[in-house]
């Protein structure tokens, strides 16, 4: 799944070392992953009040449903990442 990164002259190049303004595909597959949560296959909270092991466990999740999909991360165009309750003396 071939992906075009684009960072035009037009906009700053202050980012481009961790973002990409513009990805570009010409895939006729796209796979859409949502609602991966800190729970594992029985449906059983990993580390409750544990934000290390949650991540560990949200980013398993998110890999078992790319390789169900037959996708790689490396091609992986957008994530959003949300914390409920979030507690800044657990990070």
């Amino acid at each position: 799944m071939p992906m075009e990164i684009v960072n035009p002259k037009t906009l700053t190049d202050q980012v481009t070392s961790v973002i990409s303004h513009v990805v570009v595909t010409t895939a006729s597959k796209l796979a859409f992953i949502s609602g991966q949560v800190a729970v594992n296959e029985t449906g059983a909270l990993v580390g409750s009040g544990d934000y290390y092991a949650q991540a560990i466990q949200v980013f398993t999740n998110l890999k078992y449903a790319l390789e169900a999909a037959r996708a790689d991360p490396l091609y992986n165009a957008k994530m959003n990442i949300f914390v409920v309750n979030h507690h800044p003396e657990l990070i």
